[in-house]
């Protein structure tokens, strides 16, 4: 039979190996609990407990005898073991976040990079060539556009190569295939 006794450790005396713990119940009442020296690690594996604090002691009948089995702090802060993962994962997003929002760092990255383009002749010869490129072909996309008429005017030369090119079914070809024509 298991029960469990919530109340103030008072104290604790040791003799003839064996731990004798004053634990008070209530205003009234309280309780000596036995514990034997090698259950005494076990009980309380960080060493000697804090007097004068509210311990949940589980206790075991075990031959007509009280045995404790556990001692619990009571203001204790725990992390119960199925919430571990979930608080590693919000560290390690604090973490990256953190990270991400470094500013300062993120400018400095930023200034070196566009310092080393602008310090690079060659680069900057290739992207004036690109700009250069992009737009001529952006000019002569919209004169293309301007000078079409209908539905040509949607739609470049090469989006008209797509649709008519595509292996998939247009839907008067879908609907004959459900009328099984």
């Amino acid at each position: 039979m298991k029960k469990t006794i919530i109340g103030m450790l008072l104290d604790v005396a040791y003799g003839r190996g064996y731990y004798v713990l004053s634990v008070q119940i209530s205003k009234e009442d309280s309780v000596t609990l036995v514990v034997n020296g090698e259950e005494y690690s076990i009980i309380f594996p960080a060493g000697a407990p804090l007097l004068r604090e509210i311990y949940e002691f589980e206790i075991q009948i075990i031959e007509d005898k009280p045995v404790v089995t556990s001692v619990f702090p009571m203001n204790a802060e725990v992390i119960a073991a199925e919430d571990i993962p979930d608080f590693e994962a919000i560290r390690n997003l604090e973490v990256r976040g953190r990270k991400a929002m470094d500013f300062k760092s993120l400018q400095e990255a930023h200034d070196k990079e566009l310092k080393t383009i602008e310090g690079d002749n060659a680069l900057q010869d290739e992207l004036e060539a690109m700009v250069k490129t992009e737009t001529e072909w952006r000019k002569s996309s919209i004169n293309n556009r301007l000078s079409a008429v209908g539905v040509e005017q949607l739609f470049s030369d090469s989006d008209v190569d797509t649709i008519t090119n595509s292996d998939k079914p247009t839907l008067s070809e879908l609907a004959r295939r459900s009328r099984g024509e």
